[in-house]
């Protein structure tokens, strides 16, 4: 056992709060800090090629939004939201500047979701880093909740709900990532099943009333890990499947 995994069990029986989260989740907040500002410890910089995935400006890009734009449409369409908050933004690469806003600030948009104003925010990158305040319509957070201390989730999940006025879209993942932290596990501390998630998203609404969510599990359904090696990256991810769990209860 490490040393890391004997302080996480150690912490089972303690109760974290946003305020006072668990050691672990502050040490992986310092961590992420240093891979956005030097890329990925697991992968040498070979080259100066801006198609280099370890480099800083590729590392946390904010790519894995792009397959759940048309479902969050969807959602925004249907609740008529103005405003979204993306918790866990990366450093929002596949946005655009907000109308009226400077091309580097945290206020950002998408065509597909028409007039939406997205505030960006991530503790671990300094842009977005700066606390957000008020409550939005919808809520998103992709590739993110996989990489929150199982003894976190509880309260993180809490307070993504009480920033919606709307809707709540989460992506979890349940599968190791590709990428090892700069204390050399993987970057997906929490991995569970989608019906623990769905679970754990039930438990939040139940806490957080009135607020309508949206999970997408993803698993690993066709290859097993040993494999990736062997397949190219565009293959591998067809191997990816995903299952959307949905609380209508409160439409």
């Amino acid at each position: 056992m490490t040393e890391v995994e004997a302080r996480t069990i150690s912490n089972d029986s303690e109760i974290y709060t946003k305020n006072s989260p668990s050691p672990r989740y502050q040490e992986l907040l310092e961590m992420y800090g240093s891979m956005h500002k030097d890329g990925r410890p697991d992968k040498m910089h070979k080259d100066d090629s801006p198609d280099d995935t370890s480099r800083p400006e590729k590392t946390f890009r904010g790519g894995s939004l792009e397959k759940h734009i048309p479902l969050i449409a969807t959602l925004i369409d249907e609740t008529c939201a103005k405003t979204v908050l993306d918790f866990g933004a990366g450093k929002g690469g596949l946005y655009s500047a907000a109308p009226g806003y400077p091309t580097d600030s945290r206020y950002k948009s998408l065509p597909e979701w028409g007039g939406v104003v997205v505030t960006c925010y991530d503790p671990g990158y300094e842009p977005f880093s700066g606390e957000v305040e008020g409550c939005f319509d919808g809520v998103i957070s992709t590739d993110v909740i996989e990489h929150i201390p199982e003894q976190d989730v509880s309260w993180f999940l809490d307070d993504l709900f009480s920033r919606a006025n709307q809707f709540v879209y989460i992506v979890a993942a349940c599968y190791p990532a590709a990428k090892l932290l700069p204390d050399g596990t993987n970057a997906h501390c929490t991995i569970r099943p989608p019906k623990w998630w769905k679970g754990q998203l039930e438990l939040a609404a139940k806490r957080n009333p009135g607020i309508r969510w949206v999970l997408c599990a993803e698993e690993k359904s066709i290859f097993v890990l040993a494999d990736r090696r062997k397949l190219f990256k565009k293959l591998f991810r067809k191997g990816i499947k995903s299952t959307l769990f949905k609380d209508v209860s409160s439409v």
